[in-house]
């Protein structure tokens, strides 16, 4: 089963009460009040899968499209931060911009408590459904995605893709992660933003790197540690900006080799 909920995308309408719990105005904003009203869904879709006997033979997956909203005031005023410290909000290039929760639970197969580092996307799901289900996927439409049962299992420590690659509506507008390491690049001269991405698609030859950076020492993407001037960085800056060019040439948005 899909669920997409409404919550908590804008506008931010909550209900007065949602099976018999009040929602609005529960929490310091509308926007948190959403997030409640989603938590009592979950709630409710838990229960019935326990109330069916259905919920020991679930795999329940909770995640979510794109990074966080910044536009709450009451839960700014609250201290809330939607991209947990991270550069970026929903649409931006930045890692705020782009991660967010992502839960598997499925009791007797993952162990409970277990945290994994290994960079995916959304449309893994794909695959991993298609590999429950015993479902061949269809190559000439499914390019990328990886399947994500040996991580759930704890039987793979091996990359779920090599590459990572973002797109983002606003600039800077794309991004190559390889490893650690992630590179920013935009249409045009550096630090400014071209029309030509909306109008003509992406000209190769025009993408202008604007950013280096080492997440695995620089997750919030602190511009003082820009390493893109860095000598000891210009091969990377090179390689990496040619893969991704590469690649783009390609169907495949995102490559899992």
């Amino acid at each position: 089963m899909y669920y997409c909920s409404q919550a908590v995308h804008i506008p931010h309408t909550p209900p007065v009460s949602f099976n018999n719990q009040k929602v609005k105005g529960s929490t310091p904003g509308y926007h948190e009040d959403m997030i409640y009203e989603l938590d009592l869904q979950v709630g409710m879709i838990v229960e019935a899968l326990k109330k069916s006997g259905a919920y020991e033979n679930t795999l329940f997956i909770f995640t979510s499209d794109n990074g966080g909203l910044g536009f709450d005031k009451g839960m700014i005023k609250a201290g809330h931060d939607a991209s947990n410290g991270m550069e970026g909000k929903k649409g931006s290039i930045f890692e705020g911009g782009h991660r967010v929760p992502f839960f598997a639970s499925w009791p007797g197969k993952i162990t409970p408590n277990t945290e994994s580092n290994e960079p995916i996307i959304g449309h893994d799901i794909v695959a991993t459904v298609a590999a429950l289900s015993n479902q061949e996927l269809d190559k000439t439409k499914v390019f990328d995605s990886a399947n994500l049962l040996p991580y759930f299992l704890g039987k793979s420590d091996g990359k779920a893709h090599q590459y990572l690659m973002h797109q983002s509506a606003g600039g800077p507008t794309y991004a190559i992660r390889d490893g650690d390491f992630k590179l920013i690049m935009n249409l045009g001269s550096k630090g400014k933003t071209s029309k030509e991405v909306k109008s003509k698609g992406v000209i190769l030859s025009k993408l202008t790197p604007t950013h280096l950076f080492n997440l695995k020492d620089n997750l919030n993407e602190d511009e003082s540690k820009n390493l893109l001037d860095n000598p000891k960085c210009k091969t990377r800056v090179v390689t990496m900006l040619a893969k991704f060019k590469e690649l783009r040439k390609t169907k495949a948005a995102t490559v899992s080799y």
